[in-house]
């Protein structure tokens, strides 16, 4: 408790301070107060809220097809769309969610025609995926990865920062990798 006051013998308020980040909750147990008859408060319903200092961190940034080949740090693959998974580390809420132009700002990309998400939240503002967690699929320009010569062609896939915030308005961080594709005709 940080402060304290009372504005009449009923009116109180109470000013506290989170020690940590995560849930708190805060409770007037039973017999807290005594009035002038001498009887007490009965307990108090819990307040809860969430202190939260951190951005949310992408904590897993990978693609659904087989590990990335260890020589040219990148995936190998023919697949179209190309499936790749992003967990931040809370939930998230994207501005423009169901809008496929404000959704690929979430993205920084190359070779791609167009990022989707598999699941998208129906409003704007609404808490999206599940433990921040959702599914997006990168879709591969059309010039780029049709590779004439029988060659490879590639596409690349960042989570950009600030176009995803927690449920306090702190904005993501970038992810940390990018993620390279090269398509093998």
């Amino acid at each position: 408790v940080v402060s304290f006051s009372s504005s009449s013998s009923q009116a109180y308020s109470a000013t506290v301070q989170a020690a940590t980040d995560g849930l708190m909750s805060i409770v007037l147990p039973a017999d807290s107060a005594i009035n002038s008859k001498d009887v007490g408060n009965a307990v108090s319903n819990t307040l809860y809220f969430k202190y939260d200092t951190l951005d949310p961190a992408v904590d897993e940034f990978a693609s659904g097809i087989a590990d990335a080949d260890s020589v040219y740090s990148a995936y190998w693959t023919n697949q179209q769309p190309i499936p790749v998974n992003v967990t931040f580390s809370e939930d998230v809420l994207i501005d423009g969610a169901g809008d496929a132009a404000k959704m690929a700002n979430l993205f920084d990309t190359s070779g791609a025609s167009y990022v989707e998400l598999s699941a998208v939240a129906s409003l704007n503002h609404e808490p999206f995926g599940d433990g921040g967690f959702f599914h997006a699929l990168l879709h591969p320009s059309g010039a780029q990865w049709t590779a004439a010569d029988g060659g490879y062609a590639t596409s690349t896939i960042k989570v950009v920062a600030s176009q995803a915030e927690d449920v306090v308005g702190r904005d993501n961080a970038a992810s940390a990798a990018t993620l390279s594709f090269y398509y093998d005709t």
